[in-house]
């Protein structure tokens, strides 16, 4: 188990940054590791399945994950419910600053027994990964 928190101010408003977060269609071009988004039930909180490839040490490997998303007052609530990374919370707060918005990531990552020889390459990604996200669908907004 791994805890990240990563914290980022960006220019857009965080209603903005809010809806193009939980905007799952386009949410797959985002994520450099992500084959394929899928929605499978959407009533007040969505339920997606998501596929991530990657390579790791000169290996392939694929990753399929169900994942329950809710948002809640300014923030997005999430938990992998199925596949390697099951019981991973992520919560996402956007808080308007004088700037923009402040956008605080917490994740507390769970890696299956399975899958803890990648922990290293999971949680780098991860942060990585999370911080490039922010970045890229702030442009985004900035591009519209």
């Amino acid at each position: 188990m791994s805890d990240h928190t990563i914290s980022v101010n960006l220019p857009s408003s965080a209603q903005q940054l809010l809806e193009v977060s939980t905007d799952f269609k386009k949410l797959q071009q985002f994520l450099p590791y992500c084959q394929d988004i899928n929605i499978i039930e959407k009533n007040g909180v969505t339920k997606t399945e998501e596929l991530f490839t990657f390579k790791y040490r000169g290996i392939s490997y694929s990753i399929r994950q169900q994942t329950v998303t809710k948002k809640i007052d300014g923030k997005i609530e999430a938990e992998i419910i199925s596949g390697p990374l099951k019981g991973t919370l992520v919560e996402t707060l956007y808080e308007e600053i004088e700037s923009g918005t402040k956008v605080i990531v917490n994740i507390n990552l769970k890696i299956s027994l399975k899958y803890k020889f990648l922990s290293p390459e999971i949680n780098k990604r991860v942060k990585m990964g999370t911080m490039a996200l922010l970045y890229k669908l702030n442009s985004t907004i900035e591009s519209d």
